[in-house]
């Protein structure tokens, strides 16, 4: 965790230095620089990540981060509302933990903390939160290493990565993914959402889905149909990491009420 692979640069989202109101009072965007701003000079030779914190509907959020955003977007894209969009209620409030963008059962509070970066996601009305983005976690990652950002003008030769880190609290399960062949709980393991014929014997699986539960009753739908890299309480301990090779990632947050135990009980 502290050392980076030789082959690997690494760059965090370090503070949130901006926030922007939409238009329509549904959603906050987030200027997130890679190094804490004190003086101008720090604002030099450094990336910045746009984070879109959006009410989807009822109880979802969406979160996109974003590092250069003229990007090709690759298609396809899941359908997520056949029927049409559901009305729901949002709102946007200011208090002295931060700014919140509620949406229906769920909330998320973006730290006032002078160069902090940290948001929370937490039942509307309540301060308990269900699991948050903090320091270093939302990053992005170059392959092969380089040292002059100059380098980037050229990304050909480059593969580049978004990724984030959901905390995850003590005694806490995960489950979903679709089919798998591991423990009913993912703590532990490394997952790649990816339908390949792998034959028996074989963590492989012909019908991943990108959605996971947790048994704190959120629920997190990864919104890309590319290859996607999770490590469940593996390489962080406290954390879900998921990754994607490209410019954005978007995951949508879920809470409805909390869910009795998913463990099931040896027998």
């Amino acid at each position: 965790m502290w050392l980076v692979a030789a082959d690997k640069r690494i760059e965090y989202a370090e503070e949130v230095y901006d926030i922007t109101r939409g238009a329509d009072e549904k959603s906050l965007r987030l200027l997130c620089p890679t190094k804490r701003i004190m003086s101008r000079g720090d604002t030099l030779n450094l990336s910045t990540l746009q984070i879109d914190i959006e009410a989807a509907f009822d109880g979802v959020l969406s979160v996109e981060v974003t590092h250069w955003s003229g990007a090709a977007r690759r298609k396809p894209d899941f359908d997520l509302y056949p029927d049409g969009k559901p009305d729901f209620n949002s709102s946007i409030t200011d208090g002295s933990k931060g700014t919140t963008l509620s949406s229906g059962s769920l909330s998320a509070t973006v730290s006032s903390s002078e160069h902090v970066f940290r948001i929370g996601f937490h039942p509307t009305g309540e301060s308990k939160e269900l699991t948050a983005l903090q320091d270093r976690s939302v990053g992005l990652a170059y392959s092969p290493a380089f040292i002059n950002p100059k380098a980037t003008e050229d990304m050909t030769q480059m593969k580049h990565y978004v990724f984030t880190q959901t905390d995850l609290g003590v005694g806490e399960s995960v489950h979903g993914l679709g089919e798998r062949f591991g423990g009913f709980n993912k703590i532990g393991q490394s997952v790649q959402i990816w339908n390949d014929d792998g034959g028996t014997s074989s963590d492989q699986a012909y019908k991943n889905i990108s959605f996971w539960l947790s048994s704190r009753g959120y629920g997190v739908f990864i919104d890309t149909p590319d290859l996607i890299d999770l490590e469940i309480g593996s390489e962080r301990s406290c954390r879900v990491q998921t990754s994607v090779e490209g410019q954005r990632l978007k995951c949508k947050f879920s809470y409805n009420h909390p869910l009795p135990s998913l463990e099931v009980p040896l027998t």
